[in-house]
């Protein structure tokens, strides 16, 4: 019986990982390709669900086609010594034994790393695995007898459960026959209109028409003679609604959807534990509504008609009695109503078209052979050679920066005067921790002022640079980061005015808008009055609402030649769909602008909150400019914590996209207010481990998500669990009845040194909106991964590298771990993590047990991206919208330097690894103009294999970490001189240099008009070209103006698509603009009917007139040895 089931068990699992497969072949292909058409789309996963049904039969009938796999692949080594399997938490020495166990919480990062000479990967001893005493007893996991039942119950499981669902299909089948027998043929002048009306292509098979009380929704059942059911009050349906319906469950018909539905339905009696069998069900339900929808629609041509006349459908199934036909092709669920609707009234959207029988056979051709490939193959396994370890080399350094920087300068007001009172203070701004809500500042030096408002002091630069240490990697960052420093200047009645140590701000549209930096060149601080803010918070009730905490949550200083035209533009915008909540809400991101500002870092310590008096009303003043944006934080007893927009200025309120991370829109109000505050009810529990019951004291517990808003705001609010585990969070919004799980509020907690797996996603229970909510968070123990991060090629030990960790999808410990548990996905490796390498190289990270992996990123991506992807299965032959299926989190492999697969074991607390990064090579790019001539003060991307950009002072620039063969996507760009380029290098061997040519950028111009003869004003025009996103992102976009005319700067060396955005459609204005060279194209009149079908091309008046720019370019140097043009 155990050889028998264990047989059965891996069989399941090989056709069900066979068929996971299949599903990612089709989804690859679909976005390789781009499909949108439904009914292409639909046959595509049909073919899937065939694939899955046949793969039994095929794989026991099929010869077998071998695929050998290095073993390494697949089974994990490590020389890791044996250690206890099962630790328990360390206890305090002092801690009164009769007392509650508290467990010691320093971050894992923090903890002092000794190297130990005896390993083959040297690493401190963990101090996970100190035992509490010798007589705390030790489960014995060595199970035999245990062992042999599992298969034999895990296949009665799978049987009973299958049987089971079966039985539902079986009594559906049976009830729907009984209600076709029941219903009533239909017929009369009425429905013979009808049917004259549709198209022929979908009376070839006309199906029967029957009425039935029994049945709410028009509903289509049968296969061998298909039936069309009808709720009773169709008589009442006008001529146009019935015509819809009739065409849409006619299609159904003449697609055979019956029959996908019950197969459907088979497959997941069959494969009812894997996830793909319940999607493909679900998937293909919609597939075939959205086909049937769109014939209906092609048919009557009135998309706002039929969303009614659907959405009308859907209401009886709320307000209406009867019974559900299963398994049958109902036309409309509450589940899929709404998103249903959003894509019939998607004007951009294209219809899907009738497969022709070519296009079918092409279809049904791939898949066989996918299918068939698919069932016969059987891995193997090889042995692997093993690897070559580098031998790391010692490397200590040990150096004290003495130099000192001189801070001078002057402080007047607009007139030139000094200022009594005015203080000049020196703060160091760092980056926030992950659950603290804003940039955390330390005030380093008050500088002294004289009576002229003049300062001159001499500072230490080891105080100007700030000392990031990397959690003790001891690592200093470069010049460049010295804007973490910042100078503060206030006086009384003055707003205050703050400067980074380096000139900084940002570039638009190649206008600069750049603030000065204090570092070694004196200047004057010129301070403007400030304005008073006075505001009135208010209940939902409209009552005062008193004690509340206001504080300024941030600062930003406008852009004086940009406000303005924001302020137009945004008073423009319609308001949300719900005003004066506590978190806004509505309308589309691309009705709100960005209010046009630069970051003001000022230090939230230098400005006290205040609270609100007995009429709710509040004062700030000393603050702010007349113009600034203030974001206010408020928070108190019963009431959301919430931020407000205010402008120091007399207006109304108007919305756009707010700063704060807080909601996609939001009401920016003027200096006076009325806010309406929100409700909120308290969340507490206890934070433990889920086997012990022991509690977890000083666990950081903070909210990731708020209900209501899109972006994640880690650390907005957050507290710390006390001796006893307990936490207590206030302040969260009280989301509607019925709130989804993932639309609901969110926790983060990560339990610091702990040998537990972070999480940032738990859902809170709403509760009765009245009383506090209890959620208590039970925390499984995982395995600790040791390791230690080389370069390959110098053995040199990687300080300050971040680690990241992802188990397989598959892996089946996920669903005990509540990071995964809830099935979601989550994009590492472009926020913080709390796992780095020390200065040795050292590293450690809790995993669960299985496969999983590892991923390295450096921050100044001076190596190889991507490096050891190429050995991990998750990534073979896979671009990274398919790492979801593969990864529970998706670890890009751009993003990364190091990568490694591995399988954690399960008996044992830890284990090893080793992980490297390659240097590659690295060439010389040099920066000239179209005349050859040395370009300096450049801005570009693409040096080194991170995506942060780099400003170049020299004229030329060390490109690194690049792989010989391999595209770097770059781009640079001179400001002063208006030079650009956009270029993809691919690095030769023995190439050492390279000469970047910048040109000025090519100008498009035109004018776009309606067919009539109208400009099209404020339509928006933008670029699609070739350059790696990830590396470049979007060129910014521009806009018609009232003539409908547009001047659009382009850079060279790229070729491009225009297009033009309308409320409902994109436009192609040029298809393939070949740029390799500057020049002027004019491009006419163009006309374009704002109510075509989306992607038309626009018309052109006139063939278009280039002119080149560059009349004289000196030609490129033959290369020399080792260099390239």
């Amino acid at each position: 019986m155990y050889q028998i089931s264990n047989q059965w068990i891996l069989f399941l699992l090989d056709v069900s990982t066979k068929a996971l497969l299949l599903a990612a072949i089709a989804g690859i292909a679909l976005k390789l390709f781009k499909l949108q058409d439904s009914n292409l789309r639909h046959r595509i996963w049909s073919g899937v669900l065939a694939g899955m049904l046949l793969l039994p039969l095929l794989t026991l009938a099929l010869p077998t086609i071998s695929l050998s796999l290095p073993a390494s692949w697949t089974n994990f080594q490590s020389n890791v010594k044996r250690t206890p399997a099962h630790p328990t938490p360390v206890v305090s020495n002092n801690m009164n034994p009769s007392g509650p166990v508290v467990i010691d919480s320093v971050p894992l990062e923090n903890r002092e790393m000794q190297v130990s000479q005896t390993e083959n990967v040297p690493h401190p001893k963990s101090q996970y695995l100190e035992a509490t005493d010798a007589s705390t007893p030790v489960a014995d996991w060595s199970f035999p007898q245990l062992t042999q039942l599992i298969p034999g119950a895990l296949l009665i499981f799978w049987s009973a459960v299958s049987l089971l669902f079966a039985s539902r299909l079986i009594a559906g089948l049976w009830s729907s026959s009984r209600i076709l027998r029941r219903a009533t043929m239909i017929d009369g002048p009425q429905l013979l209109n009808c049917l004259v009306e549709l198209p022929p292509a979908i009376l070839k098979h006309i199906p029967a028409i029957r009425e039935s009380q029994e049945v709410l929704v028009p509903v289509t059942v049968g296969w061998v003679r298909p039936t069309v059911l009808l709720p009773e009050e169709w008589q009442t349906w006008s001529d146009e609604k019935l015509t819809a319906i009739v065409a849409h469950e006619f299609t159904h018909v003449a697609r055979r959807d019956f029959f996908v539905t019950l197969a459907a339905e088979l497959n997941r009696c069959l494969y009812w534990f894997h996830p793909v069998s319940w999607w493909l069900r679900t998937r293909l339900s919609d597939l075939a509504e959205e086909a049937c929808d769109d014939a209906a629609i092609s048919h009557t041509g009135d998309r706002t008609g039929y969303a009614r006349h659907l959405l009308e459908v859907a209401t009886s199934l709320r307000t209406g009695s009867g019974q559900r036909v299963t398994p049958g092709v109902s036309m409309a669920r509450t589940s899929n109503v709404e998103s249903r609707i959003t894509t019939i009234l998607d004007f951009k959207r294209p219809l899907s078209q009738h497969l022709t029988w070519r296009s079918t056979t092409a279809i049904a051709v791939i898949a066989t052979f996918v299918i068939i490939v698919a069932a016969a193959i059987h891995p193997t396994s090889v042995a692997a050679t093993p690897a070559e370890q580098p031998v790391a080399t010692e490397s200590t350094t040990d150096s004290t920066d003495t130099e000192t920087v001189h801070i001078q300068g002057q402080v007047t007001d607009t007139s030139d005067n000094p200022i009594p009172g005015t203080r000049v203070r020196l703060y160091r701004m760092q980056r926030p921790k992950w659950h603290s809500g804003s940039n955390t500042a330390t005030l380093l030096t008050e500088l002294k002022v004289d009576r002229e408002g003049r300062f001159d002091q001499t500072v230490a630069k080891n105080i100007i640079i700030q000392e990031r240490k990397n959690h003790e990697s001891g690592q200093h960052l470069s010049v460049r980061h010295m804007w973490w420093t910042v100078l503060v200047v206030s006086a009384p009645n003055y707003a205050y005015s703050t400067f980074r140590a380096e000139q900084s701000g940002p570039i638009i549209n190649g206008k600069s808008y750049l603030s000065p930096g204090f570092l070694n060149q004196p200047f004057t601080v010129q301070l403007r009055p400030a304005v008073t803010i006075h505001g009135r918070l208010l209940s939902i009730e409209g009552q005062p609402v008193e004690g509340v905490n206001v504080s300024v949550f941030q600062l930003r200083r406008p852009h004086a030649s940009r406000f303005d035209a924001w302020l137009q533009q945004t008073s423009k915008a319609p308001l949300p769909k719900s005003d004066n909540r506590a978190i806004m809400l509505g309308g589309s991101a691309s009705q709100y602008t960005a209010f046009p500002c630069s970051e003001f870092h000022l230090p939230l310590q230098c400005v006290p909150p205040v609270v609100t008096n007995s009429s709710g009303s509040f004062e700030l003043s000393g603050l702010a400019a007349k113009d600034d944006l203030v974001i206010l934080r408020i928070n108190g007893q019963g009431i959301t914590d919430t931020v407000i927009h205010v402008l120091a200025c007399d207006m109304k309120p108007v919305y756009g996209r707010p700063y704060a991370i807080r909601s996609e829109s939001g009401a920016y109000y003027g200096r006076t207010f009325d806010f309406i505050t929100q409700p909120s009810v308290p969340v507490y529990g206890v934070v433990r481990d889920i086997e012990t019951r022991q509690p977890l004291a000083g666990i950081p517990v903070a909210v990731s998500v708020m209900y209501g808003s899109t972006i994640y705001q880690k650390g907005y609010i957050s507290t710390k669990t006390d001796q006893q585990g307990r936490y207590r969070i206030e302040g969260l919004p009280i989301p509607p009845v019925g709130t989804g799980r993932y639309d609901r509020n969110r926790l983060a907690v990560r339990p610091g040194k702990l040998p537990y797996i972070e999480t940032d996603s738990l859902s809170v229970p709403r509760g009765d909106g009245v009383n506090p909510v209890e959620f208590n968070i039970e925390f499984r123990r995982a395995v600790i991964a040791r390791g230690r991060i080389t370069d390959k090629t110098t053995g040199e030990p990687i300080a300050a590298a971040e680690i990241y960790y992802s188990p397989y999808a598959k892996n089946e410990n996920c669903d005990q771990y509540l990071r995964y548990s809830d099935g979601s996905r989550r994009l590492l490796g472009n926020h913080d993590t709390r796992y780095l390498s020390d200065a040795h190289g050292y590293f450690e990270i809790p995993v669960i047990p299985g496969r999983g992996v590892i991923g390295a990123t450096i921050n100044e991506g001076e190596y190889i991206p991507g490096f050891g992807a190429q050995k991990i299965e998750a990534y073979r032959g896979k671009d990274p919208s398919q790492l979801p299926n593969m990864l529970s989190d998706s670890l890009v492999p751009s993003l990364f330097h190091s990568l490694k697969e591995i399988d954690a074991p399960v008996d044992k607390p830890e284990f090893e690894l080793s992980m490297y990064v390659d240097p590659g090579i690295t060439l010389t790019i040099n920066f000239v103009d179209p005349q050859g001539k040395p370009v300096k003060g450049v801005w570009g991307n693409g040096l080194n294999g991170s995506s942060q950009g780099k400003a170049i002072q020299d004229d030329h620039a060390q490109a690194t970490g690049l792989a010989i063969g391999k595209i770097r996507a770059m781009d640079f760009t001179d400001n002063t001189n208006n030079l650009t380029r956009l270029l993809r290098l691919i690095p030769e061997k023995g190439q050492t240099h390279f000469t970047f040519k910048l040109f000025p950028p090519s100008r498009l111009t035109g004018r776009l008009i309606a067919p009539e003869g109208r400009p099209l004003t404020n339509t928006f025009l933008e670029t699609r070209h070739q350059n790696d996103p990830y590396m470049i992102g979007s060129l910014p976009e521009t806009q018609t103006d009232n003539e409908g005319r547009f001047d659009y700067t382009l850079p060279t060396g790229t070729n491009f698509k225009i297009l033009a955005r309308t409320d409902n459609n994109y436009f192609i204005i040029v298809k393939d603009l070949e740029n390799p060279m500057p020049k002027n194209i004019d491009l006419g009149d163009l006309i374009i009917d704002p109510e075509a079908k989306s992607w038309s091309q626009a018309k052109a008046k006139r063939e278009p007139i280039i002119t080149e720019l560059i009349s004289k370019v000196v030609d490129d140097q033959a290369p020399e040895s080792g260099t390239q043009e």
